[in-house]
Order: C-alpha cells, then sequence, then structure tokens
C-alpha cells in the first residue's frame, strides 16, 4: 500500500467505513464520493478520507546503513523514469543499459517503488505472500505498453477495451493474464493531468504549464519548489501559567513558491536547527484541519502534499543527517542556496519580513530596533503565550496574507493556488496533492 492518497477524481478511498470513488472535486478540500457498493453518493472533506489500510512502509531507524544505501542505490536508477510523467518500454531499456541493470530488474524497483511512493519501499523484506501469484516482468511490460500506445491517445478507449487488449497479448504470448482489478488499479492511477494531456490533445499538455510560469527556477507548478528559512520573531511571549515573560521566539516558515501560499511553519524557543526544519516540513505536508481545530482557527488553510524539492539556507544548522534521509525517505530533494546568491532566498525572506511588520502591531512586540521601539515597554506590555501566537499568526495567514492580492502575481496566493491545482477554463492544473496516509510515521520520520 502506498504511503500517500489520491484524492483526484477517479481515484478510490475510504469515507465512513465505506470504499467510495472520487466523483468531483467541489473544492480544495470538499469532494463529491459515490460508494461502490450501493451507489450513493456523499460529500466529504479531505479529513474524511483514508486509504484502505496503513501502508507497510519501514521507519527510516529500521533500516541499517548497508539497506539505505543499496536502496539509494536503486533509486538513482529509476529516479529520471519515476519524474517524467511517463515512460515508454524505450526509456527503460535505455535507463537499464545505462547503468548495467537487467530491463526485468528496472521493472521490479519501479512496482516497488510504486506499491510505497517511499525509499524504504526498495529495501528488501520477507516475503509474507508466499503462494500468491505476482506479475511477471513480462506481463508488466504488456501492461505499460498498452496503456502508453492505447489507452493514453486521442482516440479515448474505455478501460473494458485496454483490459481486453491486455487478456489478448498475454493469452498470445502463454502469459498469466492479470485479474481487471489489476489493470483497472493502473489506469486509475495515472494522473488526471496526465490523462487529460494524452486523451485530449497536446496543446493540454503545453497549457499547463505556459501560463503558469514563475521567476524562480522551477517553480512552474505548485509544490514544484518549497522554500523554507527562519528569523527571531519582535515579539516577547510569556508562559502559560504565571504569564511570566519568556522571551523572544524563532520562527521557522515554509512558502510555496509558485503561489507564494504558507505551507506551513514552526515556532520555538530554541534555536534553529535541522529538527526546527524538519519539523516545520511536517506542519508543510500535512493537512491543516487539527491544526485549525487545536487553535479554534475558522479560516480555511487547503495546502499540503510532498514538495519536489525544499530550498533550504546554506546555514550549517539545517543540515542534519535525519533531515536529509527523511527527504530522501519520501523522494524530496533538498536544494541549498548557492553561496552569494541571495536573491534565490527572496520569497521566503520578503514574507517573514511582512510577518515582522505585522508583529509590530501586536502587543509585546520589540520592533526591529530601538529607534522603533522609542518609550515602548516591550516586556511590560507582553501578554501572548506560544499557543495564543500561533493562533494570532494562523488567522493572519489564512484570512489575510492568502487572501490579498500579492503585487508579483497579480491574484492573491490562494487564488494562484487554486489556478495551479486546478486549473481554469485556459490552462490545465496539475491536480490535487496525494494526502500521506500515515501521519504518525510521517511525525516520527
Amino acid at each position: 500500500m502506498k504511503a500517500t492518497l489520491n484524492v483526484n477524481v477517479g481515484a478510490m478511498v475510504l469515507f465512513d467505513n465505506k470504499v467510495c470513488t472520487i466523483t468531483a472535486v467541489l473544492d480544495l478540500d470538499t469532494y463529491q464520493l459515490r460508494a461502490n457498493t450501493t451507489g450513493a453518493t456523499y460529500q466529504a472533506q479531505l479529513a474524511d478520507l483514508f486509504a484502505f489500510q496503513a501502508a507497510d512502509i519501514h521507519h527510516v531507524d529500521s533500516v541499517s546503513e548497508s539497506k539505505w544505501e543499496l536502496a539509494q542505490q536503486h533509486f538513482d536508477v529509476i529516479e529520471p523514469l519515476i519524474r517524467q510523467s511517463r515512460y515508454t518500454k524505450a526509456d527503460v531499456q535505455a535507463r537499464a543499459a545505462e547503468c548495467g541493470v537487467h530491463v526485468s530488474t528496472v521493472y521490479r524497483w519501479l512496482k516497488m517503488y510504486r506499491e510505497t511512493g517511499v525509499l524504504t519501499g526498495l529495501t528488501r523484506k520477507q516475503r509474507s505472500d508466499k503462494g500468491v501469484t505476482q506479475i511477471s516482468a513480462e506481463v508488466e511490460q504488456i501492461i505499460q505498453q498498452v496503456l502508453e500506445v492505447d489507452y493514453l491517445n486521442i482516440q479515448r478507449k474505455s478501460a473494458q477495451k485496454i483490459i481486453t487488449e491486455i487478456s489478448r497479448r498475454c493469452h498470445e504470448q502463454n502469459l498469466p493474464i492479470p485479474h481487471t482489478n489489476t489493470i483497472r488499479n493502473r489506469i486509475q492511477k495515472i494522473a488526471p493531468q496526465i490523462k487529460m494531456a494524452k486523451r485530449l490533445s497536446r496543446q493540454a499538455a503545453e497549457m499547463k504549464f505556459l501560463p503558469l510560469q514563475g521567476n524562480f527556477p522551477n517553480a512552474d507548478y505548485p509544490l514544484a519548489v518549497v522554500q523554507i528559512d527562519h528569523t527571531k520573531l519582535d515579539i516577547i511571549l510569556v508562559d502559560d501559567v504565571y504569564r511570566k515573560l519568556i522571551g523572544r521566539p524563532w520562527i521557522t516558515l515554509a512558502i510555496d513558491v509558485f503561489s507564494r501560499m504558507v505551507t506551513g511553519f514552526y515556532v520555538s524557543f530554541d534555536p534553529p536547527s535541522a529538527l526546527s526544519a524538519g519539523l516545520c516540513l511536517s506542519h508543510s505536508i500535512l493537512p491543516k484541519e487539527s491544526w485549525l481545530a487545536k487553535h479554534e482557527v475558522k479560516g480555511r488553510w487547503a495546502v499540503w502534499g510532498l514538495p519536489r524539492k525544499i530550498h533550504l539556507d546554506n546555514a550549517k544548522e539545517f543540515r542534519g543527517k535525519v533531515l536529509e534521509k527523511a527527504c530522501q525517505q519520501y523522494g524530496i530533494e533538498i536544494e541549498w542556496r548557492p553561496v552569494a546568491r541571495p536573491n534565490f532566498g527572496g520569497h521566503i525572506e520578503r514574507l517573514l519580513g511582512t510577518i515582522l511588520g505585522e508583529i509590530h502591531g501586536v502587543t509585546g512586540t520589540t520592533f526591529s530596533n530601538t529607534r522603533e521601539r522609542q518609550d515602548y515597554d516591550s516586556e511590560e506590555k507582553a501578554a501572548l503565550t506560544l499557543s495564543e501566537f500561533e493562533t494570532w499568526l494562523t488567522v493572519f495567514i489564512t484570512d489575510v496574507y492568502h487572501q490579498r492580492v500579492h503585487s508579483a502575481l497579480g491574484m492573491s496566493p490562494l487564488a494562484k493556488w487554486k489556478l495551479g491545482v486546478l486549473g481554469d477554463d485556459d490552462s490545465v492544473g496539475v491536480g490535487l496533492p496525494e494526502k500521506v496516509a500515515d501521519e504518525t510515521l510521517l511525525r516520527l520520520t
């Protein structure tokens, strides 16, 4: 079972202990479902959708260094294929030849990775399914070929015709015929935007990117690049019990460069570290419903999902083996900010500046310097606890920053995010991000 849950149209999910199919995306976090057994229709929120069962995923600490390195080597072989919107048999053969690996081995590694979506899925484990028929590399190639040639084209053949064609080819070659559900599941896993591009027109594929260009390298779609940075906040906070002064906290903030949406943050009195970056990244990846409920914030924050790449400052406090292994586990590339290229961190730094400016209007602010502070007694005025400040910041992000027009975008960050994810009459969105199936495992990682 994969570590993430697809929440786009056509995906099957578990809702209220019923197996359902998503029939429509009503909003970023609201869906229309149809029960597979009764045909009943439901409207559901993201927080109510689950995978059929927990993913069988090894924690990164449970894998020996030798197996981890071996899994990395396998991933390095298949990564160029995974990153492509689709790959052909020729692509697999070329990659196998380039790496000196048998073609069937590449297909096997691709299948192992697809089943979990994480690096540890490539580690060898004792099989618990002896006696169960497995799909051979030869049948796997036939499935891929038929999907690529017959399904992903302008003729828009039905799933049943694809099943019939795969069965015919397997029969001709005296190979086991895969179950119809296996083929339907493969069709379901094809990203909606790829289906639209291949089964409608090439123009649709081009339109997916042309209208949505950003001005940061490769930040051409939501979650392509997430920048993370930290700063000390211009406010003094107090403790929860006695309201005694504690001091100025640090914030680690994450922003989606394409849309300028805040994807997550972490506030603490501890100095910045790889741990704070990891906690911020976890907050960024996970849905925010429980966070909003905990802080009694009524606004919406419909941002979640694994980023393709995170962009971090080159400071040593951000470098840590645990953070790097966690990113490797979920296929997240880390890019360190180039030395002497401060413009590469401009988006996150401008947002941090915006937040600091807003804080200067909050009780207990220290302002940015003594000239601005003048006779204001920051310690005397300090009143907010850490939790109360988190609530204030969440309200500012969801109700103010995400809603107002961003000068560089010509629209609000929320509108830009929606455009990139859902598309409109003139452009094709990339589809909703997949939801991490096991939130506890992600936090532990």
